[in-house]
Parts: structure tokens; sequence; C-alpha cells
């Protein structure tokens, strides 16, 4: 299995954005065209919220707390500014990628 490439984000932004079905799967099929066959699996977990099968049995138990200490160590953000931020847009993963 292979890791995602920061090439890929732009795909899950649309999806995400995305209000019909037929737009979803033009999304997803160009998605797939795209990646590399090493990276098909790591992507289709990613789709459904995992990150490895669960046989593996990998988990990241981040909560939002510490997610939150990620975003606020990796940006060289002060905690409090983070939680303004989270507070004004009410999701940690746009507020990361709007930082």
């Amino acid at each position: 299995m292979s890791d995602l490439e920061f090439k890929n984000l732009q795909f899950f932004h649309d999806l995400a954005t995305a209000n019909k079905c037929n737009q979803m799967i033009d999304i997803l099929a160009e998605l797939f065209q795209k990646s590399d066959e090493d990276e098909i699996d790591s992507i289709s977990y990613f789709l459904v919220g995992d990150i490895a099968a669960d046989y593996r049995h990998i988990r990241l138990s981040m909560g939002e707390e510490l997610t939150k200490s990620s975003i606020s160590l990796a940006l060289g953000l002060c905690k409090e500014e983070v939680e303004a931020k989270f507070q004004r847009i009410g999701d940690l993963g746009s507020l990361a990628a709007r930082l």
C-alpha cells in the first residue's frame, strides 16, 4: 500500500463540494484514472473513512483536541488562535486547509 500524495487533495475537495451523484462519479472516475495502480487501495480506504483494511488494526485515535494541538504545532499558532478559528469555521479539515 502506498502513501497518498498531496496531488489528490483537490479531488477530495471537489468530492466534498459536489452536490450531484453524477458529478461525484465523474470526480471519482478521474481520480482513479489519474492515480497510480499502487495508490488505489489507499484512496479507496480513505474514501470510506479508513486508513487501511480493518484486519491491519491501524487506528489513529486522534480526537478533536489532539487534532487542534497538531494544527497549532504544525503551523506555529497558539492554541487559542486555532480554537477561535475553529469556532468560526466549524470543521477541523477546513480549518487546516485554510491555514
